[in-house]
């Protein structure tokens, strides 16, 4: 008996120390295991900062850029090669021409009025008559030439400032799309001028005096400009189809 005590005690004890030595193994194993999670993590760490780094290196390059992109413009070909423009210029002209010919119709009456007072005796109160007459004539076609000219003028000068305005909007449109900080206006020197005071007025107000060739988006507004017209011509189409038609319909009841 005295030996079975002394047996279960030994096992006993055997088994605790073996269930020590396990627990104090798996508590090894979780200390290597926490111990390399905690490097990972702070890999992680480390990482994740380096990309931090990199990512504000690459916005701060991305800003610079941005800032230091920059395009080149000739104002002047987008305006001439603008369809819009010719239209405008066309419908002004052909506003003018009509009011030209008016007041050629009234010259003509007015040269009749001259030969028919040629034809007149001096003191004859018909003489005297036809002179008011031609007197306020001309004084009329005098007042329709300036008036004509003073619309004319305005209407282009409107005209060309609306225009102008649209190019310059359709620029800054174009420059923020594709990130350009700036865009400077060409400047060719004309040879052509008349003195050499001028070439050198030229010379000397000319600021930009070098670029690259794919710096220069005068080809690029001058399309997006005409395609842009060509859909507001369109628009403009349908909707005056549309109050014709409207018309029309109203017409109709009106006869019914």
């Amino acid at each position: 008996m005295k030996y079975i005590v002394v047996a279960c005690v030994f096992l006993s004890a055997l088994y605790a120390q073996t269930t020590l030595d396990l627990l104090q193994k798996e508590n090894a194993i979780l200390k290597k295991e926490i111990t390399k999670l905690k490097l990972r993590q702070q890999q992680t760490m480390d990482t994740l900062f380096e990309l931090n780094l990199e990512l504000k290196q690459l916005r701060r390059q991305k800003q610079t850029a941005t800032q230091s992109k920059t395009a080149v413009i000739d104002v002047d070909a987008v305006f001439q090669n603008y369809q819009k423009r010719a239209d405008v210029e066309q419908g002004i002209q052909a506003d003018t021409q009509q009011n030209l010919k008016q007041i050629e119709a009234m010259e003509k009456n007015v040269q009749k009025l001259r030969e028919e007072i040629a034809k007149m005796r001096y003191g004859l109160p018909e003489r005297g008559q036809k002179e008011v007459e031609l007197e306020e004539a001309v004084f009329q076609i005098e007042y329709n030439k300036k008036r004509v000219q003073y619309f004319f003028d305005k209407r282009t000068r409107n005209a060309i400032t609306h225009l102008y305005n649209e190019i310059c909007s359709e620029i800054a449109r174009y420059a923020k799309e594709n990130e350009i900080a700036q865009v400077t206006q060409l400047s060719y020197i004309d040879v052509k001028a008349e003195s050499s005071e001028q070439i050198r007025a030229q010379i000397r107000s000319r600021q930009l005096l070098y670029w690259q060739q794919q710096s220069d988006i005068t080809k690029v507004i001058i399309e997006r400009m005409n395609k842009n017209y060509e859909k507001e011509k369109a628009l403009m189409a349908a909707q005056m189809k549309k109050e014709q038609e409207k018309k029309e319909k109203e017409k109709a009841k009106e006869d019914k």
